[in-house]
């Protein structure tokens, strides 16, 4: 995440950055394990302690390029990731939408990735503000929190504070996406106060609604049960 930009900016597919990190992680891995019994072979290391390995080097190139185009072609988008299912399926709540047990807004999100929706982004935590807001030591403690318990902040402001969005985010940390509610569904129904935070279960129900967050309010024991269902249908099922 670089400086500022007033480029569009598009919200994520799936927005668990730390996840999709190890999952390129894993991905560099088994290309060097691919390409360490590739050298073997080919003999590479019994040619270098011969000092043959000049002479064949070219061929050895050869073959790897040809071996490299072949998976590029047979595996589909080559080596981009491709982002993790939702782990819970969406919970069908009693309580009414926008409120703790029930589901967030439905509404149409965008940052730096792509266009999603509320309910796809889960579980996470919410942060609602307005552009330039003053509370930065709490945005920075949730951050925290939220980052011990491998959540996503999503940082949410209106279409005129992207880029306001976009550098606080940057200095927030990797954990943060600043995401734009274009429509102000969530900036208008939550917004009142400097800064509301909403933490969200991994099937989508409201655990929390804080308005007035500070770097004095404690969230730990809610964030540490986000990824578990928040549904009491579920709950009574687990």
């Amino acid at each position: 995440m670089t400086g500022p930009s007033d480029e569009p900016i598009v919200v994520p597919d799936d927005a668990r950055e730390l996840e999709r990190d190890l999952e390129a992680w894993r991905r560099e891995q088994r290309w060097q394990r691919r390409r360490r019994r590739l050298e073997r072979w080919l003999l590479i290391d019994w040619l270098r302690r011969r000092r043959l390995i000049v002479p064949v080097a070219v061929f050895a190139l050869v073959v790897f390029a040809i071996a490299t185009t072949i998976i590029g072609v047979l595996v589909p988008g080559g080596t981009r990731p491709s982002p993790p299912p939702i782990a819970l399926a969406l919970a069908s709540p009693q309580a009414p939408v926008g409120h703790v047990g029930g589901l967030l807004p439905d509404a149409l999100l965008v940052s730096t990735s792509g266009p999603t929706g509320t309910r796809d982004l889960r579980p996470g935590v919410f942060a609602i503000v307005p552009g330039r807001c003053q509370c930065t030591v709490a945005l920075e403690r949730l951050v925290n929190a939220a980052a011990i318990n491998r959540l996503t902040v999503f940082l949410v402001g209106g279409a005129g504070e992207r880029t306001w969005l976009l550098s606080t985010a940057q200095r927030l940390g990797p954990t943060v996406v600043p995401v734009v509610d274009p429509a102000g569904v969530l900036t208008g129904e939550y917004r009142a106060s400097p800064l509301t935070v909403i933490a969200v279960h991994a099937d989508g129900v409201i655990a929390k609604i804080i308005p007035d967050f500070t770097a004095a309010t404690t969230l730990g024991p809610t964030l540490a049960t986000l990824r578990q269902p928040g549904s009491s249908a579920a709950q009574a099922g687990g």
